[in-house]
């Protein structure tokens, strides 16, 4: 009576194509794992075929879409992003309108207005105030002071500091300018 040996079957070998414009390239694997001396304890590929495309987007998963509920939603919180921004920029604008105007306001309304400035909309509020003569310092109803010299720095604090003279200007006083600094 003749044995017949088990015949051991070498792992088959991925398939490529050459790559072209369209094409796929598809592995393929053993779904049986074979236990030779070298890869003994190894995992096989499973039985899956994974296609690559290189010229088409990626397939789209349920995950990455959104409905279209979602999609009212988040351009609903932009859109009311938006709007509060403008508003508050308007508000801001009316601010500096509201400052600029003579007699200086009270100081609880000075904050009033003063409450969502930056830094540059206080610049420009000291901006508009020197336009219409007046200091920068919003609760004083002064009008700016004026340097004799024509050079860019002037001598402030008695000669101690020299200062641009553009900052000079922006106030009636050396008191006002404190103020605005503090």
């Amino acid at each position: 009576m003749a044995t017949i040996a088990p015949t051991r079957n070498p792992p088959k070998k991925p398939t490529h194509k050459k790559p072209g414009p369209s094409s796929r390239i598809t592995p393929t694997s053993s779904s049986s794992p074979t236990n030779t001396p070298t890869n003994r304890g190894t995992p096989q590929p499973s039985s899956t075929t994974t296609t690559i495309s290189l010229n088409s987007p990626p397939p789209s998963t349920p995950s990455t879409q959104r409905t279209p509920s979602e999609i009212r939603r988040i351009a609903l919180h932009h859109a009311s992003a938006i709007q509060l921004h403008k508003s508050l920029e308007a508000s801001i604008l009316n601010s500096i309108l509201n400052l600029i105007d003579l007699p200086p306001p009270a100081p609880l309304t000075f904050k009033h207005h003063l409450r969502f400035f930056t830094p540059s909309d206080y610049d420009s509020l000291i901006e508009e105030r020197n336009i219409e003569n007046l200091c920068g310092y919003a609760l004083c109803a002064n009008p700016p002071k004026r340097v004799k010299s024509t050079g860019r720095l002037v001598p402030v604090d008695g000669g101690r500091r020299w200062v641009e003279r553009k900052q000079v200007e922006r106030f009636c006083g050396e008191a006002c300018g404190r103020l605005w600094r503090s």
